[in-house]
């Protein structure tokens, strides 16, 4: 029933149907599954970008500083990722 009201916010459906913890119902949580599941998949696609510019860039003769300072991640972060490769 909720697809029947695209526009109404989870407030509005909530006051509508009285439901008192709309966050209990299934549909809720098979969306927020859904949502985390999206969301660790984008996480995990840019730490795998930030992975390749950090060896791209040390490839390149960059300092281990200068490319902490560029990506604004921890020199430490720079040095785990360089060993790992």
């Amino acid at each position: 029933m909720v697809y029947k009201l695209p526009q109404k916010s989870r407030e509005e459906i909530a006051a509508m149907f009285n439901l008192s913890d709309l966050n209990k119902t299934r549909v809720y949580q098979e969306i927020q599954a859904e949502v985390q599941a999206e969301a660790q998949a984008e996480l995990q696609k840019a730490k795998q970008r930030e992975k390749a510019a950090i060896l791209r860039m040390f490839n390149r003769g960059l300092a281990t500083e200068e490319i902490a300072t560029f990506l604004d991640v921890s020199v430490a972060e720079v040095e785990a990722n360089i060993a790992e490769a």
